[in-house]
């Protein structure tokens, strides 16, 4: 079973499917023409012809309570609006509008705040947001929007970001497809929220009493690798260290232990997985589906310097007293070196 292609998602401009939605910072996008999508912008002398044009309604038709009764909706949506905005800053949440024919983003004042970006007018391209993203988790993240444009899962998951000034910070992001009157894509709308004091508690779970730390220091002839439910690595240990050749600082917080491994082994797992279990199976989740955890098997790690070394891999589900995953454990021990020759037996019987 070959591996799925994430194909590139952004369609060709073409002015014929552009549609007209309401961006994050309550503007309007240029109206377009596709079928039954029309622009609402009550700033325009246009908006009530266009609206009664389109749906073919005389001059006549429309009576005061309607309007009355029209205005009034419009008036209750905009302060659901401006009270929806206000909560959103208050809690410090960015919403964000993507246009899918366009391949342009929206972002409101704070999204700019979370990714330490000046302000800029007006809708910004797709690269805004990739730039920005982790190299270690740019292809997930990527994939991720791109099977929520298609229909294939929800977009709800978290990622990290290199700020301007260098900072990496975790996010938190949620987002919903509009589809238009035939079903085909409009508009993505989101929001981000930054968790980079929930993910340094996570850190500090790992490392909640010096006996605890002391004992997974010790064990020098195994590597120990904690990480956090998104598999980001939390925890190095001295035998991981020593194993491996990387030090803390370079993959605490930093990197995933997928990419401590020989690619092209994960590839070939994954697709012996999709086989066994009939759906597919890869990249993270080879390591943590729920029939690979708890037994050992082996692998192959890189090491810093690019050499070779095998190991024998087990990997552990770690939950609190209440069932909630917080993290997963990977104890890995060494099969390369050569087994000690056994010695000559002795005889205890006299010549």
């Amino acid at each position: 079973m070959r591996r799925c292609e994430v194909p590139d998602w952004r369609p060709t401009r073409n002015p014929t499917t552009h549609v007209s939605p309401r961006v994050a910072d309550g503007s309007v996008a240029e109206p377009g023409s596709a079928p039954g999508i029309h622009s609402h912008d009550r700033s325009s002398p246009d908006y009530f012809s266009h609206d009664i044009s389109a749906h073919a309604i005389s001059s006549h038709a429309m009576s005061s309570p309607d309007i009355s009764t029209r205005k009034e909706i419009e008036t209750q949506l905009q302060l659901t609006g401006e009270r929806f905005a206000m909560a959103a800053e208050a809690a410090g949440i960015g919403v964000w509008e993507l246009d899918i024919g366009r391949g342009t983003l929206t972002w409101d004042q704070q999204m700019f705040r979370l990714y330490g970006v000046a302000p800029r007018p007006g809708p910004q391209p797709y690269a805004l947001w990739t730039d920005h993203l982790h190299p270690d988790g740019r292809v997930r993240a990527e994939s991720e929007v791109a099977e929520a444009i298609r229909g294939e899962r929800e977009f709800d998951t978290e990622f990290r970001i290199v700020r301007p000034d260098g900072e990496v910070r975790h996010l938190k992001a949620a987002a919903r497809v509009q589809r238009d009157a035939d079903g085909r894509p409009a508009r993505m709308t989101g929001v981000n929220l930054d968790i980079t004091v929930r993910k340094r508690s996570e850190l500090d779970l790992f490392v909640p009493s010096s006996l605890l730390h002391t004992v997974l220091e010790s064990a020098s002839e195994v590597a120990i690798i904690a990480t956090d439910p998104n598999l980001n690595i939390l925890f190095f240990n001295a035998g991981a260290r020593r194993l491996l050749g990387y030090t803390s600082e370079d993959v605490v917080g930093r990197t995933m232990p997928i990419l401590l491994h020989d690619a092209d082994e994960v590839h070939a797992r994954g697709e012996e997985l999709s086989v066994q279990l009939g759906c597919e199976v890869m990249g993270v989740d080879v390591f943590v589906h729920p029939s690979t955890l708890q037994g050992p098997r082996e692998w192959t790690y890189l090491r810093k310097d690019r050499s070779r070394v095998s190991v024998s891999l087990v990997v552990t589900a770690m939950r609190a007293d209440n069932g909630e995953l917080f993290g997963y454990l990977g104890v890995a021990r060494d099969i390369t070196r050569p087994s000690r020759p056994a010695l000559p037996r002795a005889s205890f019987w006299p010549i």
